[in-house]
């Protein structure tokens, strides 16, 4: 069992959001590829490893790729 957190956009921005995600339990980081940039991604993946070696806690980093965005109607 994991505890899996979402990335808000502001993770790629805010450093002690994540470390305070990481120190509260989350093992496993989801960032939404259909939201933001391969940059914010990096800077978010980057926030973790730093996290890590701060407190001593793995974390898994999980990337979910945007599928195709099917619609129907106008």
């Amino acid at each position: 069992v994991r505890i899996m957190v979402t990335m808000p956009g502001e993770a790629a921005h805010d450093y002690g959001l994540v470390h305070g995600l990481l120190q509260q339990g989350m093992d496993c980081m989801r960032v939404n590829c259909a939201h933001d940039d391969a940059g914010a991604w990096a800077r978010m993946i980057e926030h973790l490893r730093r996290a890590e070696q701060a407190l001593g806690r793995p974390c898994r980093a999980v990337m979910d790729l945007a599928g195709p965005k099917l619609r129907t109607g106008p």
